[in-house]
């Protein structure tokens, strides 16, 4: 009996030790989250990006970095100087994408190592094998001192026709030559089908800034059911979760005297954690604009101040190639949507002064931020804001 008690302590303790580590782990993901929208994601355009598949896309150059290249990647994106961690870390992230992308909620995407191809029989075939298993799609090979049209059609064949049709044409301005002999490359797709079906349409303004000047009428779909909701000081929050519960849609839409640009510059990720935590189930009339987001984002000049030697001749990156090779360039492609499943009835009229007496009104008629988060552990997958949908 006594054997009994203790092994069930045993395992109680394990369990609860593994999940602390955990949460930690997600807790240290997103707060990375946060400083690569911080750093990425600015102006007035609608932008969206995926921190996973950024930092995802890195990890093939940090096993390939050794001194002060591996410290500045450890340093920056919080990679464990301990590799088996480091893989268990990423399998965690992975195992949540993977489980996460299912019919009704799509997420697809390509991650590339590019690398000259002279380099092909001076790379270390054990890194090869090792990053294969689980950190990139592919390894391109290809002549990067060609003319800068032919490399821009080899990386948009990579982006339409190695995930899928992510962007017609994402990357357009590219340098003349790659002398350091490497790129990143990440796209990634996301639409999902909702928990609580959007049942019609409805024609109004989007209001882009405090000032009150909006965009012509906008198609907004819009539903009725019990939603995740707290109103703060500055802004509201809104949880609408995504079929099968796994995912969410998290909006912050400042109120109506904020601009969205302050709100940026204020938000952590401390109040997202929080925000995430405190919303409180309540019925309400939503209505949400209709949208497509674009992103492409050609990372190098917002990323060589944290990652100086790693985009220079003093790269070390000698587990991946004993030669003087260093980073290029970093491309991220993104595709976005925000829409309803099946024909959706068209509302001419709704007589708001009636509806209120029976729901809160949520109108999200004016720029805000948003995240897609697993539920489970509150990882960002997506995080991005919109200025004005049209």
């Amino acid at each position: 009996m006594k054997r009994v008690v203790l092994i069930f302590f045993l395992a109680f303790f394990l369990s609860n030790f593994l999940n602390a580590q955990n949460q930690q782990f997600f807790e240290q993901y997103n707060k990375i989250s946060f400083e690569l929208y911080k750093i990425f994601v600015h102006g007035n355009r609608n932008e969206v990006f995926s921190p996973y598949f950024v930092i995802q896309n890195f990890a093939p150059v940090y096993l390939a970095s050794a001194g002060r290249t591996r410290a500045e990647l450890a340093f920056f994106f919080g990679f464990d100087k301990n590799i088996e961690q480091f893989r268990s870390d990423f399998e965690q992230i992975k195992h949540i994408v993977e489980r996460d992308n299912t019919p009704s909620t799509r997420i697809e995407s390509f991650t590339g190592l590019i690398i000259e191809d002279s380099l092909r029989k001076k790379i270390n075939p054990q890194y090869v094998q090792q990053i294969s298993k689980f950190l990139v799609d592919s390894i391109v090979f290809t002549d990067l001192t060609r003319g800068p049209l032919d490399v821009k059609m080899t990386l948009n064949h990579l982006i339409k026709y190695s995930a899928i049709n992510i962007l017609p044409e994402p990357i357009y301005d590219l340098p003349s030559s790659y002398p350091g002999g490497i790129m990143l490359l990440s796209s990634a797709f996301f639409t999902g089908n909702w928990e609580k079906n959007f049942t019609s349409t409805y024609l109004a303004p989007f209001y882009i800034d405090k000032f009150g000047r909006h965009t012509k009428s906008l198609l907004y779909m819009t539903t009725v059911g019990y939603f995740k909701y707290v109103q703060g000081p500055d802004y509201q929050v809104v949880e609408i979760p995504y079929e099968g519960n796994k995912l969410s849609l998290m909006i912050i839409l400042p109120n109506k005297d904020e601009n969205l640009q302050d709100l940026q510059k204020k938000i952590t990720y401390d109040d997202y954690s929080l925000l995430a935590k405190g919303l409180v189930l309540q019925r309400m009339r939503i209505f949400l604009p209709i949208l497509e987001i674009n992103s492409f984002f050609s990372l190098k000049d917002s990323l060589q101040n944290h990652l100086p030697s790693l985009f220079r001749r003093g790269a070390n990156l000698t587990k991946m190639v004993k030669k003087v090779v260093w980073l290029d360039q970093v491309y991220h492609a993104v595709k976005f949507k925000i829409e309803a499943e099946g024909e959706l009835r068209f509302k001419r009229f709704i007589d708001f002064q009636k509806e209120s007496n029976l729901n809160k009104i949520l109108f999200i008629n004016r720029p805000f931020i948003f995240f897609v988060k697993d539920n489970s552990t509150n990882a960002i997958l997506f995080i991005g804001h919109v200025f004005k949908p049209i």
